[in-house]
């Protein structure tokens, strides 16, 4: 399998000169870029610098429902305001493994997706081919501190989002000016992406989290995206994290160092 079909990655594209890159190492770099990468017990930390726009995504998984959340801190060190663009893209796999590595192009075709009527959440279900499947439902989820109230570009398409040949390290939704297509329902090739711009005053930091969850159905896939709407939820599951780490290691009898 490509390494593009594992994991939600993030990218960064400033728009005054319209470099983008990826907050981790791969898929994208950019020139000049210093980056590194810190595994604990709790989370997974993912620093990059790229000219005066310093990242960390950190990375856990919940521990209340079947999620894991990426939190984004985006710092400008510099003396101007910057206006960056912030697009997530993950593949959805909604069957088993097996399944999957068997026949991937043929478990794509049946996933639908949706937009949410509160415009920052895709949601995605699997038909089924037979009863005996069992039901499944995923959800992408964007948050931040500004609300309901910023805009949020949305894409379920792999061939809009990269183009044709293309790889996500030369996808064409980065091409100057592109936005992304708002296609959903049945596609050949289904993704999840969701984009926002926001703005990092000088010398300030601002956070957005993108959340990844799934249940076995709407109504709990629904009750998950309530859960994590709120933005003080990944401090919260983050304690939890770190909790729950602690009580492992006890448990097995070894020390962190």
């Amino acid at each position: 399998p490509t390494e593009d079909r594992w994991g939600t990655f993030l990218f960064l594209r400033d728009t005054t000169d319209n470099r983008w890159w990826s907050a981790t190492t791969t898929p994208k770099r950019a020139t000049g870029e210093t980056s590194k990468a810190i595994f604990g017990d709790d989370k997974a930390e993912f620093f990059k610098t790229v000219g005066d726009i310093e990242t960390c995504v950190e990375c856990i998984v919940a521990t209340e429902h079947d999620a894991e959340g990426r939190r984004l801190t985006i710092l400008n060190k510099g003396t101007e305001d910057r206006y960056i663009e912030v697009t997530s893209y993950l593949e959805p796999v909604l069957g088993y493994d097996d399944a999957d590595a068997a026949h991937p192009l043929f478990s794509r075709m049946f996933v639908k997706t949706e937009f949410g009527r509160r415009r920052d959440v895709i949601r995605a279900e699997r038909n089924k081919r037979s009863p005996n499947e069992a039901d499944i439902c995923v959800a992408h989820l964007v948050v931040d501190s500004a609300g309901q109230g910023r805009p949020t570009e949305f894409e379920t398409d792999r061939r809009r989002f990269l183009g044709r040949g293309r790889s996500l390290a030369e996808a064409a939704a980065f091409d100057p000016g592109a936005t992304l297509s708002g296609s959903e329902g049945f596609t050949l090739d289904p993704i999840l992406s969701l984009r926002r711009v926001v703005r990092v005053p000088a010398g300030k930091k601002i956070s957005l989290i993108f959340w990844t969850m799934a249940a076995p159905s709407r109504a709990e896939i629904d009750q998950a995206i309530e859960r994590y709407r709120h933005p003080d939820a990944f401090a919260h599951e983050l304690v939890h994290a770190w909790t729950r780490a602690q009580v492992e290691l006890r448990h097995i009898g070894i020390t962190s160092q």
